[in-house]
């Protein structure tokens, strides 16, 4: 049951982040096929190489706007995100059901009763992940050693951020007067 559990909220969680996913990788596309979109029209359409050059120059700059554009909305939209994952999951604990994880009424309403307690749970997953990348960094540069490590010491730092974020997530929901757990 905690299995199929998990992977309910990692699937909402996945749904939930895949316009974040797609604002990242749209840029990807802008930056490497814009400049050869524009060297194709040039080829056809310009008289000189100076005309040329102009037309790839602007493509370049079209991509490189859009990249800037998608990925500043990515980074906000998965920093938005990332504030209402722990909301999400006490949600998804209270009721056990999927369609609670897009229950955004209640949602949000959980991080209004719960203001300062909610921040201090976004605040030391913030931390938690601070601390692990701070970590990673350090062991990843030993030579030979920090890369053989890199696989072990990321699934043992993301399963330790989630075991913080849970435990503060529990916490809030402890100190919530109008949270009712499932049986």
């Amino acid at each position: 049951a905690m299995f199929m559990d998990g992977l309910q909220l990692g699937l909402a969680r996945l749904l939930l982040a895949l316009p974040a996913i797609a604002l990242f990788f749209v840029p990807l596309f802008a930056f490497f096929f814009f400049p050869v979109i524009g060297s194709i029209i040039a080829e056809g359409s310009a008289r000189t190489s100076a005309e040329a050059e102009r037309m790839v120059s602007l493509a370049f700059g079209i991509g490189m706007l859009a990249a800037t554009v998608c990925c500043g909305g990515g980074f906000l939209y998965s920093l938005a995100l990332g504030f209402v994952y722990p909301a999400m999951t006490a949600n998804f604990t209270r009721h056990g059901a999927f369609a609670a994880c897009f229950n955004f009424p209640e949602i949000l309403a959980f991080i209004r009763r719960n203001g300062t307690n909610y921040l201090t749970v976004w605040v030391a997953g913030l931390l938690a992940g601070v601390v692990y990348s701070t970590v990673f960094s350090v062991l990843y540069v030993i030579p030979c050693i920090g890369p053989m490590l890199a696989l072990p010491l990321s699934l043992v730092g993301l399963f330790w951020i989630y075991m913080v974020t849970g435990h503060a997530v529990g916490q809030a929901m402890a100190l919530d007067k109008e949270a009712v757990l499932r049986p």
